[in-house]
């Protein structure tokens, strides 16, 4: 499989250990660049986009205090005015950058002229304080990340027909309960845009959530591979908040990614000294607890299954085919993974912190 990682900036710089001396206002600058993976015909790829949409973004801090109204919570934007009334409804979130939620993120509900309501997902509205940063960012989206104009990833279906079907993108389903879940929706390019499989109706608004990832399916009759390519803005930001299910009946699958532009090796992830990965009892299956999926891309096979399981023994990664410490083995950028947690007495939800290795 051909990877290939290429960035721009300040940060780039120091990334790609390049010899290059850059001018001194470039160190502010924030650091773009794009990620490619071969996508194998007749195949499955799993893949994230580690980079951030900045469309529109906004960079601000929380003034005075939120109110809770549900589900929801509504604050007011230190140092904006203007903003058209829900002109960041639906299609952005907030990203604290600071505070008792740093690393957090939140779909943005409503907006006002000065003011922002989110859905708090379980969280609540004192969590929000006064001065907390933010940045509020675009997600993306089926029509953003592969625009129809322009992308060469997904190969067009003739029709809505199943017999017409090309390429296919599954996303996946992070709301149910269980391990090995059927896809959450499956969407196909046509003509006229993207499509939803299950009613043919327009999916270009399909949301793609930060954290997690995408399969791109090529079924047989997609005969040779194409290049996926991932673009945007680095996150430079110093933590990730990354919330981990789990149920009281059994295990469950989170299907997840590493919003982070390059390959990351399991002892940087911060996945276990986070709290958020549990570790095994013993080598045997019995003693098995939290167990991270990853998955190779440069196998062509549909319904693929997880190339590797490791698991942490308290001290070290684990790799469970051959029990061999894998603290160095590494996650490639632009790909999804697995965490299938065990299962827990109350059913809580665990949060991985994942800071940057650059």
């Amino acid at each position: 499989m051909k990877h290939t990682l290429s960035l721009t900036g300040g940060l780039a710089a120091a990334m790609l250990a390049t010899s290059t001396t850059l001018p001194a206002q470039s160190v502010a600058t924030d650091p773009v660049g794009y990620t490619t993976v071969t996508c194998l015909p007749n195949s499955d790829t799993i893949v994230s986009v580690p980079f951030l949409n900045t469309t529109d973004s906004i960079t601000s801090a929380v003034s005075g205090s939120a109110t809770e109204d549900g589900t929801t919570a509504t604050f007011t934007l230190n140092g904006i005015t203007g903003l058209t009334t829900d002109q960041y409804a639906t299609y952005y979130y907030v990203r604290f950058t600071g505070g008792t939620l740093d690393g957090n993120f939140y779909q943005i509900t409503a907006n006002g002229s000065d003011n922002v309501t989110i859905e708090l997902n379980g969280d609540a509205a004192t969590d929000i304080s006064d001065t907390d940063t933010l940045k509020v960012y675009k997600f993306w989206t089926l029509g953003t990340l592969f625009p129809q104009a322009t992308q060469d990833t997904i190969v067009e279906s003739a029709s809505n027909r199943l017999s017409a079907r090309r390429t296919e993108v599954l996303i996946p389903d992070n709301s149910t309960e269980g391990v090995n879940r059927s896809a959450g929706s499956v969407h196909f390019l046509k003509s006229t845009g993207w499509a939803d499989a299950s009613d043919n109706g327009d999916s270009d608004n399909k949301l793609l959530w930060p954290d997690s990832y995408i399969i791109i399916r090529h079924p047989v009759a997609v005969s040779t591979s194409t290049t996926y390519t991932a673009s945007g803005t680095v996150d430079t930001n110093s933590q990730i908040v990354i919330p981990l299910s789990t149920r009281t009946t059994g295990a469950q699958d989170n299907y997840v990614a590493v919003p982070r532009p390059v390959d990351v090796a399991l002892n940087n992830l911060n996945l276990y000294e986070s709290g958020a990965f549990v570790a095994s009892t013993s080598s045997r299956l019995s003693g098995r607890r939290d167990e991270l999926h990853i998955f190779d891309n440069t196998a062509g096979s549909l319904n693929k299954s997880a190339s590797k399981i490791f698991y942490h023994d308290g001290t070290n990664w684990i790799d469970s085919s051959d029990k061999s410490t894998a603290d160095t083995d590494t996650i490639k950028a632009s790909e999804g993974i697995i965490i299938r947690k065990y299962q827990t007495l109350d059913g809580a939800t665990h949060f991985w912190n994942n800071t940057p290795s650059y």
